[in-house]
């Protein structure tokens, strides 16, 4: 009886450790799935703020080529504006 017991201990244990593994390499597998769906949702945002980064100089360096002086006077009052703001703190 006690022999009986031991092995259904022993082969209950056997499985347990099986399983372990089972969801020792599901785990890995998951977290490798997430870290390259991470990767590729990364790389994409950062590829849509790189082509509206430079959609926004484009548009800033055709507006300057347009109107030289009226970007010029822009600068000078936005710059004033800062001396001021900078000059109370």
């Amino acid at each position: 009886m006690i022999m009986s017991e031991s092995k259904s201990v022993h082969t209950e244990l056997d499985a347990l450790k099986a399983d372990l593994v089972s969801v020792k390499a599901d785990l890995k597998s998951l977290t490798e799935a997430a870290v390259a769906a991470g990767r590729e949702t990364a790389t994409a945002t950062k590829n849509q703020v790189d082509e509206k980064l430079n959609e926004g100089c484009e548009a800033v360096r055709q507006q300057v080529n347009e109107r030289p002086l009226t970007m010029l006077g822009g600068a000078f009052v936005v710059g004033m504006l800062a001396a001021a703001l900078l000059k109370r703190g």
